[in-house]
């Protein structure tokens, strides 16, 4: 079994234009200030940290996250996922909370996908006929993609509490509960 690397990446300098840079994720990431500042080397050190910290992942492209659809974002979440839930069965539950996301709201942009969007979700799963409990567990795990990808400034901080908290205070989504809807 091969060993994991647990190098950092090295501070760089870019042979012509004299500024400092890292490779993170397969990625350059230009540093500010010339190579060997104090600055750059400050930085150097922020960035390494904030990659180890996303679990040594590709860093978050640098289009506007209003730019992403929704399907490419829980792709991101999806491969964080995959590495920290790696022993137990719950990616499959996972893939089976986002499927209807993205099918209703895959090519969206993250803005337009807000507490009616989530509530258009669980109305999906009723129609689907699954059970109460079955749909609140996969609601959870919507909520949990959407805090996922707040902590990790995929999306904005109020996109991740209007999923987290759609009635905006309350600090509640009702769920699918006895009696008040047609679920078995």
């Amino acid at each position: 079994m091969p060993k994991l690397c647990e190098k950092l990446p090295k501070y760089r300098k870019h042979s012509s234009r004299n500024v400092a840079f890292v490779v993170l994720g397969g990625r350059r990431v230009y540093l500010a200030g010339t190579y060997g500042s104090a600055a750059s080397k400050a930085e150097y050190k922020a960035k390494v940290l904030e990659w180890e910290t996303s679990g040594r992942t590709a860093t978050p492209p640098p289009a506007s996250s209003s730019d992403l659809t929704l399907k490419e974002l829980l792709a991101q979440f999806v491969i964080w996922a995959q590495s920290y839930y790696r022993e137990s069965g719950e990616m499959k539950n996972i893939a089976h909370a986002l499927r209807p996301v993205k099918e209703l709201y895959g090519d969206a942009t993250t803005c337009q996908f807000g507490p009616l969007a989530l509530k258009a979700v669980r109305e999906r799963m009723i129609r689907d006929g699954l059970s109460r409990n079955v749909i609140n567990d996969r609601i959870g795990r919507i909520k949990r993609a959407f805090r996922w990808l707040t902590e990790n400034e995929l999306i904005p901080a109020t996109l991740g509490y209007a999923a987290e908290h759609p009635l905006r205070g309350t600090g509640h989504f009702f769920a699918a509960r006895r009696g008040h809807c047609r679920v078995r």
